[in-house]
Order: C-alpha cells, then structure tokens, then sequence
C-alpha cells in the first residue's frame, strides 16, 4: 500500500544529522515497588526506541543537546524519504527512486 498523504514535516528527518532516542519507560525492582524505588531508563539500542518526537525538537539538534535534554541515546537519522512509503537507504537501482520500502 503507498501512502499518499505525506505530512510534509515527515521530509524534516533527513534535515538532522541525527536524532535523539525520546523513549522512556519506568523500571521497578519489583511489581508494585513504591514509586522513590523506581527509576526512568531509555531504550537501549536505536532499534527499540519507537518514541522521538518531532525533527523541529531541540534535542535532536546535537548529540550533546540529547543528553541536555536528559535522554541518553543519540542515534543516527533515518534514511531520506522519498515518496509515500520509499526510502532510499543504498545506491538507487534505478535513476528515479530507490525500490526500499519504508516501514
């Protein structure tokens, strides 16, 4: 299926020379732990995090911004979007567009 509706600030990404993990989730020793025995920690790798944010957010503006921010994952931009649901993440393997689905 293509999507035909691209938000335009979708094409933002690709803008950043990386972006920064915004994903946490609270961690308990034990189920039902009071709240001052739990703390926030991030995703651990690029590939699990599923929350970033918007481009236009300041801590996606460096790698040292993220860590401002209180995020401690810096990972890299997605690949360049190019139509409704193509990415283009090695050579084209035609001059048009790349055949890499997106998603």
């Amino acid at each position: 299926t293509v999507v035909e509706d691209v938000d335009p600030d979708e094409y933002l990404w690709d803008k950043l020379t990386g972006r920064c993990c915004m994903q946490l989730k609270l961690e308990c020793p034990y189920n039902n732990a009071p709240q001052h025995l739990c703390h926030n920690a991030g995703a651990e790798s690029c590939g699990e995090c599923a929350v970033w944010s918007t481009p236009d957010n300041f801590c996606h503006t460096s790698e040292d911004n993220c860590y401002t921010c209180g995020m401690k994952l810096w990972c890299a931009k997605p690949p360049p979007l190019l139509a409704g649901n193509k990415v283009c993440a090695r050579d084209s393997r035609i001059r048009s567009y790349c055949w890499d689905a997106y998603g």
